[in-house]
Parts: C-alpha cells; sequence; structure tokens
C-alpha cells in the first residue's frame, strides 16, 4: 500500500508541474503579444524567446522527472545504469502521458457517448414535437434525423428527452412523476402544444420573478405531461435552458394581448403552429383605454407576438397613402405607407394609426408587420 501511494504522488507532482509549465508558457506568449484573440500577434523575436523557454522548462522538467522517479528507490549490490534510471523515469512518463491524452481527449468521448445516447432516444420516443420558434435548420442534431430542436417523448417510461442546438449540440433526459394537481400553476407558462398520441397536453414552465422586470424566457424550470386519460405528470427542471428562445415572451405577451384587449383583428390568411393558443392567422389586438397594440404575426413554422404603445397625433401624416383600412367597433385602424404604393414594397407598410372618439394615436416605422 505504501508502495502505490508513493507511486501516486510522483505522478501528482509529475502532472502538476506539467499543468503549472504548460500554464506559465501560455501566460508567456499570450502577454507578449498584441491584440485580442481574433487579432492577435506575436514578434518572431518574442516566439524565438518563447520556444526557447520551453525547450529550458522541458530539459529541466525531465532531468527532475528521473531524479524523483529513482528516488526512494530500494538500493541494490550494483551500481544502476543510466540507462535503466531513464526507462524507470520513462514508465512515469508514458502513464502521465496516457492520462494528459484521456483528459485531452474526454469531452470528444463524452460527445460521442452523448451522440450514441440520442440516436436511441430518438428510435425510443413515441412522438417528437419541434419547438424552435425559428427557420434556422441544424444538420442532424447529434447524429439524429432532428434538424430543429425537439422534445421527444416516451410514453412508456414517462420520459422527456430535449434535444436541441444552441451553439453546439445537446441532449437533456428527465423522468417524470405522476401528480394530482399541477406543481407548477403559480409559474408562466413558456411552451405548450396539443399532443397527438396517447398524450393530450405537454407544457414547460418558466419563473418570473417580481425582482427582475425583464424575466430570462429562455431558462425552464418544469414540465407536465398531461393524458388523454387525465393523469399528471411532471419534473423539475433546475433553470435549465433547452433552446426555447422567445418561446416564454411569445406566450406572455399573447396572454396579456387576450387579457387586456378590447377588440382583434384578423389580417393575415397564413396558419400558424400548433403552440399558438386561440389564434389561426395574423392579427391586431388593440385596448382602446392604454392605447396599446398587440400583433401576432408569423406562418406555419414560427410566430411572434410584439407590443407597441400608440402616440397621440393632432393631425394625420402629410404623406399618407392607406394600404388597408380596418373598420372596427372601437374606431378605424389605418395602415399605411409614405408613398405611393408599388409593387417593388411588396406588403411592408410604413406605420399605423387609430383612430377613436378620443383622437389620434399613431405609430410610425413599423417593422415587422406586413399585409
Amino acid at each position: 500500500m505504501k508502495k502505490i501511494l508513493i507511486v501516486l504522488g510522483k505522478l501528482l507532482v509529475l502532472l502538476c508541474l506539467f499543468a503549472l509549465g504548460c500554464t506559465g508558457l501560455l501566460y508567456l506568449y499570450f502577454s507578449l503579444g498584441t491584440g485580442g484573440l481574433l487579432s492577435f500577434s506575436i514578434t518572431p523575436a518574442a516566439e524565438i524567446f518563447v520556444i526557447l523557454t520551453a525547450i529550458v522548462l522541458l530539459t529541466g522538467y525531465l532531468f527532475f522527472a528521473v531524479w524523483l522517479c529513482n528516488l526512494g528507490a530500494a538500493p541494490e549490490s550494483k551500481p544502476v545504469s543510466a540507462g535503466k534510471k531513464i526507462f524507470h523515469t520513462l514508465k512515469y512518463l508514458l502513464f502521465c502521458t496516457l492520462l494528459i491524452l484521456l483528459f485531452c481527449v474526454k469531452d470528444s468521448v463524452k460527445s460521442e457517448i452523448e451522440k450514441v445516447q440520442a440516436r436511441i432516444y430518438y428510435q425510443q420516443a413515441d412522438e417528437i414535437i419541434t419547438y424552435q420558434n425559428t427557420h434556422d435548420i441544424s444538420v442532424a442534431i447529434l447524429s439524429t434525423p432532428l434538424n430543429q430542436n425537439s422534445v421527444l417523448i416516451d410514453y412508456q417510461t414517462k420520459k422527456l428527452t430535449f434535444i436541441y442546438s444552441f451553439s453546439y449540440d445537446q441532449c437533456k433526459r428527465y423522468s417524470l412523476k405522476k401528480t394530482q394537481t399541477n406543481p407548477f400553476e403559480n409559474l408562466e407558462i413558456q411552451f405548450q402544444t396539443p399532443l397527438s398520441e396517447s398524450g393530450k397536453m405537454l407544457t414547460t414552465y418558466y419563473k418570473k420573478s417580481d425582482s427582475t422586470p425583464t424575466p430570462d424566457y429562455r431558462y425552464t424550470a418544469g414540465a407536465v405531461l398531461e393524458m388523454q386519460n387525465g393523469d399528471l405528470y411532471y419534473t423539475d427542471i433546475p433553470d435549465e435552458f433547452l433552446g426555447f428562445d422567445s418561446m416564454g415572451y411569445l406566450y406572455s405577451t399573447m396572454q396579456e394581448a387576450l387579457t387586456c384587449a378590447d377588440e382583434k383583428i384578423v389580417y393575415g390568411h397564413n396558419r400558424f403552429p400548433d403552440f399558438v393558443p386561440d389564434t389561426e392567422s395574423n392579427t391586431f389586438y388593440i385596448d382602446y383605454d392604454t392605447h396599446i397594440l398587440y400583433f401576432l404575426y408569423g406562418d406555419s413554422e414560427t410566430a411572434f407576438c410584439n407590443k407597441v404603445q400608440l402616440q397621440p397625433a393632432e393631425n394625420f401624416p402629410e404623406t399618407f397613402y392607406i394600404r388597408k383600412k380596418f373598420e372596427m367597433q372601437g374606431g378605424i385602424l389605418y395602415a399605411y405607407c409614405n408613398n405611393e404604393v408599388t409593387s417593388s414594397q411588396g406588403n411592408r407598410i410604413h406605420g399605423l394609426l387609430l383612430q377613436t372618439k378620443n383622437g389620434l394615436f399613431q405609430i410610425e416605422q413599423v417593422m415587422d408587420i406586413y399585409l
């Protein structure tokens, strides 16, 4: 046991010295250079100095390794040859090298294991739901057929697997537990979609803190799976980023629009994804009390809901070309352009003007509304 501890101690010393030497060389190299990581440069003289320093450190390290590895060896009847001492040292250095290589490739090994697991989870999934709210396409996330952020539902084992790409491909798997009541009723909905198999609804939630005026909707706090027979299954998720991006803001703003708006106007003919509730196509929601306009827009793959404050206006704009006029119970909404409509403009508009019994209210430079 004592021999094993001595060997482990020597290996630890050699590994620590190697790490310190590498760290010191990197610090020296970058301290002699100029510019940031993207524009780094170093003079030839400084580079030669770093190389010479590395050679000196390596030579000293090898001499020290020979001395350390032979320290405490049992005395022999005849002098030990230099070759035998070097061979004894090489055994330590070889083991150190293997440990260093293992440390360097551990991320690659972990990544390959994650790919194998993701393919197995994909094959076992009973239902796959894509929740990415953009048109961005990834190439075979974790070597699966998936090209957008998705959640895999295994009804038999009651597990949820999130396979998504953000900077790099990731796979997170959670076990569901049965519950009588929804434990996340006081949290905000981040994502919700109806299911087509034995499940009925899948919902994820995020935390909205009163102390944070702009909560980060991207971090998931929990998920609930509702079955067709009414059974509920849930899992706690410790504020994990699972690639939901703007979903939480979409649901929060839509809920506010559905609650506060006095009137809505459907102005599009597109069809939204299943995760958009209570709305079929592009829609304006108007709150006459606060003169806030919500507009929901998107297509069959994406959806966004923006909120704008209409400002009081004394008169109609000097250049005012009506693209579309919406007559409502509470007033008239004009979608207009600042110049005559041409085919090159497509469906773009420059502003909105709301005319009510209380006056005119306007928003200019509308970026995301196309009629």
